[in-house]
């Protein structure tokens, strides 16, 4: 959501990919509601801009997130 404020309850964190559970919040894409792992990575599906779109990431990626 574009119009979300993070609280000081609320704490950004790196998380590796493999970390990343649904209800997690990307930092600048947005809340994950699936996820799967595969040879090449890792594919998430994100509700972002009111529809659920799913983007690929590296195993060894490393994002910004936070708990809603």
């Amino acid at each position: 959501m574009l119009n979300t404020t993070i609280t000081i309850n609320e704490q950004i964190v790196k998380k590796h990919i493999a970390e990343i559970e649904p209800t997690d919040r990307i930092v600048n894409l947005g809340e994950v509601l699936e996820i799967e792992s595969d040879d090449y990575g890792f594919s998430c599906v994100i509700f972002r801009l009111n529809q659920k779109q799913v983007v690929r990431f590296l195993s060894d990626e490393v994002l910004w997130c936070y708990k809603s």
